[in-house]
């Protein structure tokens, strides 16, 4: 707990005109255990479901020894959750239940290597070095969308199917998803000049993009033996899957030593994705005869 984070709840409390035991400051544990500082809000605007703020942008600026700095930080939490209050920011409302949970659910790909305490409160199907859980995504508005775990706990407490929801986790994957391959170049001219891409089908050799319409959580794809065989079917030559990162792989096409390409995936994780965005120091190849992706030898 933050020296003085007493004073900071009561403020924030009184900002939003609720009791400050309505207020819990505390710590989320992310993908790759990284810990993110947040404000949970109880019983807040009569939401079924309360939201957390993360506020680590703001702990740069914390002085817990001066009531203006606080003050401060207090307010520009507060001017967050109005946000969500007003439906100004993605803002999870819906009902839980198991019809809700097994419609919304889908799947999420991460490391074990840096997961395996959470790895052990969720349900979860491994491969390679990798794992797939289950988010269930909640109403949102058109500024994002929130969404959240499901654990043991939460499988326990509405009767689920681990199986089942595992499964149909997938084939909401597959429905809703809408992944797209495109060559790596045509991405980097989209961003920085617009210029339009569109999805290639046949891969020669070269680098490609592989994600999901969203751009979200487009590592997924990885979890899904049909759509992987589907894409990477046509590769002219030895395909190899660099995981850029939980929200897309990037695939190679063409002769290369695994070697190199693991380093570069090393180096790259090390010094340019975000702790909570890694998704693995290996590279990967699919086997069409087994149906399953495996680690580059």
């Amino acid at each position: 707990m933050m020296k003085n984070a007493a004073l900071l709840q009561t403020q924030i409390a009184k900002n939003l005109g609720l009791c400050p035991q309505d207020i819990e400051i505390g710590t989320a544990v992310k993908n790759n255990g990284v810990e993110k500082a947040t404000v949970w809000i109880r019983n807040f605007s009569g939401k079924n479901v309360s939201p957390i703020i993360y506020i680590d942008d703001l702990l740069s600026h914390w002085n817990p020894d001066d009531e203006k700095s606080i003050g401060d930080i207090a307010s520009a939490i507060s001017m967050r959750a109005e946000r969500l209050r007003n439906g100004e920011a993605a803002f999870p409302v819906i009902h839980m239940d198991e019809e809700t949970i097994l419609s919304h659910c889908f799947l999420q790909v991460i490391g074990t290597e840096k997961n395996e305490p959470r790895l052990a409160q969720m349900p979860h199907r491994r491969f390679a070095d990798l794992a797939a859980i289950v988010r269930v995504e909640v109403e949102s508005n058109k500024t994002g969308l929130s969404s959240t775990i499901v654990t043991h706990d939460m499988v326990q407490h509405y009767l689920l199917d681990e199986n089942k929801l595992l499964e149909v986790a997938k084939q909401n994957t597959v429905s809703k998803s809408h992944f797209e391959c495109f060559p790596l170049d045509a991405v980097m001219k989209n961003l920085c000049f617009g210029t339009e891409i569109t999805p290639v089908m046949d891969m020669g050799p070269g680098l490609y993009c592989l994600t999901n319409r969203s751009k979200m959580n487009g590592a997924s794809i990885l979890a899904i033996p049909e759509l992987m065989h589907q894409v990477l079917q046509n590769a002219s030559e030895p395909a190899y899957i660099i995981p850029s990162s939980i929200h897309e792989v990037l695939v190679f096409v063409g002769e290369m030593n695994v070697s190199d390409l693991r380093q570069m995936v090393c180096d790259v994780n090390a010094t340019q994705v975000p702790p909570e965005d890694i998704l693995s120091n290996n590279v990967y190849v699919f086997d069409h005869e087994a149906m399953q992706l495996k680690i580059a030898e």
